[in-house]
């Protein structure tokens, strides 16, 4: 079902117009089993494999709308910005190595909210600021040009990094503490909100993608594409080391357009991460040294 929606998502604006009935018709596939697969859960009550009846839980919606976010915007940046990287000129492990600060923060933004939630037993107050801290990293990177330096970008992952990661562990310590009365509910309601972390992910990188190809198709029309001519404008929009193989005069246009399109995506995170940041007001706000069996999994 979710590859009914995802293929159309790159396809439509690149390989095919929007219009085109093979992308209408596979949008509307997807809308139809989509609708079925609603109606069978309802159906299947305490057996289907999301129950409704989890949603009916604010801290369980909240979470699982956060998470659900939180890794459309954090794949995504995981995705693109090496891409970013390449486009400026750096190789493809290199551009691996230059996203390193965004692995650091995001693993120091977990240990460092989980240290202080261990101390305060206070959770909630991570989970709304850390989606913004990314939501203005997500700004920021909107604003990166060819000429931006290696500083700013790397400022830029830190800020990113720790925000998110500051916020995505702990909105499973808030299912646990939520359900501490009730263990055994407490494996669906996590399961619940991975499958909506998943789907997020996968989502996310799709339309990004779908972004990022039309961006780079309309900054490669006019004059630029002119130049290069169908064929080389078909191989730079499929890799961008094929941007460096190209003649001095048309080099450096080409990498403007490519870097922009990549960076025109980013706003992307912005919303996505806002409505995370949103999401965590639903969120019941226990203290985990009140709730002992909550505490001890965020002790873990």
């Amino acid at each position: 079902m979710i590859t009914l929606f995802l293929i159309p998502l790159q396809w439509g604006g690149n390989t095919r117009e929007w219009n085109d009935p093979v992308v209408i018709g596979l949008l509307a596939g997807f809308g139809a089993l989509l609708i079925l697969f609603l109606l069978w859960e309802w159906h299947m009550g305490d057996y289907a494999i999301t129950p409704f009846k989890m949603f009916n839980n604010r801290t369980q919606s909240g979470a699982s709308i956060e998470l659900f976010f939180i890794f459309f915007a954090f794949l995504l940046a995981v995705i693109y910005l090496p891409f970013l990287y390449q486009a400026k000129g750096r190789t493809a492990v290199q551009s691996g190595i230059d996203i390193i600060p965004l692995q650091i923060a995001t693993v120091m933004g977990t240990a460092v909210s989980s240290g202080i939630i261990r101390a305060t037993g206070k959770y909630k107050p991570w989970l709304i600021a850390g989606p913004w801290f990314g939501a203005i990293a997500g700004g920021l990177l909107f604003t990166v040009d060819v000429h931006t330096s290696n500083a700013k970008l790397i400022g830029y992952q830190i800020i990113f990094g720790f925000g998110v990661g500051s916020a995505f562990q702990n909105t499973l310590i808030a299912i646990q503490a939520e359900f501490n009365d009730q263990p055994e509910l407490i494996p669906q309601a996590s399961a619940v909100a991975s499958f909506a972390q998943l789907v997020g992910g996968t989502l996310g990188i799709a339309i990004a993608g779908t972004i990022f190809s039309n961006q780079l198709v309309r900054n490669l029309s006019g004059p630029i594409g002119d130049a290069l001519g169908p064929q080389l404008v078909r191989a730079v929009r499929q890799s961008v080391t094929v941007v460096f193989a190209l003649p001095a005069e048309l080099r450096q246009p080409v990498v403007d357009a490519y870097v922009d399109a990549v960076a025109t995506m980013f706003i992307v995170i912005v919303p996505a991460l806002g409505v995370a940041g949103i999401a965590a007001f639903a969120i019941r706000d226990w203290n985990l040294k009140e709730r002992g069996g909550a505490a001890g999994g965020a002790a873990a």
